[in-house]
């Protein structure tokens, strides 16, 4: 019995989540059958107790199902071996007049209704089948029903002030030596593309690149003297007030030496040093500010756990640069673009991150993703991507600015529209003006609260199941 539900599950997991991100195929054999395995088995234990529970006691299986199916999701978001891809609540994307549905309570209160629905629908056919009442489920019905009849009702107050945002989309090679080695010459590429929209809107407040092409920031401790920023400051002088927000590559001394296993040797300075993928913004008076990325691609980014399990290396996808990234301390959260207005640069991967970016959007006037997905040969995959950042603008009410090399840029306004696309080599830049958010929505208040209810439910009745079934 418990081989046959592991099985079952797995199995079930595995046809949903396969299909669904077979695109990655192309570019990361590797990565997709690890992070396959790895999720399909992580679901198949979460799931297993509550399968088993089903088996036994009808009366709590589907609290017990629900709560397992949360937890797992909140694992998914919160374990670097794992990715939020399927959560449900994201699962609707491509059509945000359902996501506003259920805006108050998140994408984590989506999931939750889902789930419910779906409990509910299966309680009604079973009756219905068995010819038995039907009140039981009445009530349930109306708690999934609640949402759709209060959030239309909800007040909402926004600030009309607006910014200027221009959104560069590019298509160039992910990792080029020749770049590396003299990153002035993509900076240079970067702005002539940058250009025509410039001149066409010199009131744009916030010029958004995509994220490494700039594979060489050099060091982090000294930004200040980069080549690349410096060359940056230099072409945007001559702007009274304008801020470029980019991401790039950059570099520290590992002081532990060889002992991280994170670390490469410079063989010309006689060092060991680290790599940073990081959001940098460089305003025309001479500011700069640097943000770190947190959430890594696991198997492509960073190698989980390498110090422990060193084997892992030989499941790693290389795409784009080398460089095995890690997190950088001295980091700035929020970026300002004026005394009153901040933004926080958020770098590609992250934006799928649904908790994570409630988190991000909570001080934030909006939020700028940057990405780039050269190295991805399939437009499914950026579709994905793209349709992920859908729910997280809903939740938050706030504009998302996409800007990318190759795959998808966009404008998502606070409603969850797709108001601007540009897509894969079709280069240029998309001009948003996006309203400036004042406060935390209602989710942003209580993110959070299905999450560690249903751990502690799935804990509980896990532990009872057992006891149950060793008396039995």
């Amino acid at each position: 019995m418990l081989f046959r539900s592991f099985y079952t599950l797995f199995i079930f997991r595995m046809i949903w989540v396969g299909l669904a991100s077979r695109w990655l195929y192309a570019s990361s054999p590797k990565t997709l059958f690890v992070s396959l395995f790895i999720d399909c088995t992580m679901f198949s234990i979460i799931m297993l107790p509550s399968m088993i529970g089903l088996s036994k006691s009808r009366k709590y299986a589907g609290v017990f199902f629900i709560g397992s199916w949360i937890t797992f999701e909140f694992i998914s978001q919160n374990w670097v071996l794992a990715q939020p891809f399927f959560t449900l609540g994201i699962g609707l994307g491509e059509w945000p007049s359902l996501i506003q549905i259920y805006e108050f309570i998140g994408i984590e209160g989506g999931s939750l209704l889902i789930l419910i629905l779906a409990y509910t629908l299966s309680l009604f056919l079973d009756r219905l089948f068995e010819k038995r009442p039907i009140k039981p489920s009445v009530l349930l019905f109306i708690g999934f029903v609640l949402p759709f009849i209060i959030s239309p009702l909800l007040i909402r107050d926004y600030n009309k002030d607006r910014a200027k945002v221009g959104i560069l989309h590019s298509y160039r090679e992910t990792y080029n030596e020749k770049y590396h080695f003299k990153p002035t010459m993509i900076v240079d590429e970067l702005w002539q593309l940058s250009q025509p929209g410039l001149q066409k809107n010199p009131d744009i407040r916030l010029l958004v690149w995509p994220e490494t092409l700039i594979s060489n920031l050099d060091w982090l401790s000294n930004l200040q003297n980069s080549r690349a920023c410096n060359d940056i400051k230099t072409k945007i002088s001559e702007f009274e007030d304008l801020t470029l927000v980019t991401g790039g590559y950059g570099f520290s001394v590992a002081n532990e030496g060889q002992d991280n296993p994170y670390a490469d040797l410079n063989k010309n300075l006689n060092l060991y040093y680290t790599g940073h993928n990081v959001a940098v913004s460089i305003h025309s008076d001479g500011r700069l500010y640097l943000r770190s990325k947190e959430k890594f691609i696991p198997f492509q980014e960073r190698i989980p756990y390498l110090g422990t399990f060193p084997f892992f290396k030989k499941l790693t996808d290389v795409v784009g640069s080398n460089t095995m990234t890690s997190n950088y301390e001295k980091s700035t959260e929020l970026h300002p673009l004026s005394r009153s207005v901040s933004y926080t640069p958020i770098l590609c991967y992250e934006s799928i991150f649904p908790q994570f970016m409630a988190e991000k959007a909570k001080e934030s006037a909006f939020i700028v993703v940057m990405a780039n997905e050269y190295w991805n040969p399939s437009i499914t995959g950026s579709y994905e991507y793209l349709y992920a950042n859908v729910p997280i603008a809903i939740q938050s009410r706030t504009w998302i600015l996409r800007g990318s090399n190759s795959g998808i840029s966009a404008v998502i306004d606070k409603n969850g529209n797709i108001a601007e696309l540009r897509t894969e080599k079709d280069q240029g830049m998309l001009i948003a003006e996006p309203e400036i958010k004042e406060s935390s929505t209602i989710y942003e208040m209580i993110s959070g609260y299905t999450y560690y209810p249903a751990i502690i439910l799935t804990v509980l009745l896990s532990f009872s199941n057992l006891v149950r079934r060793k008396k039995d």
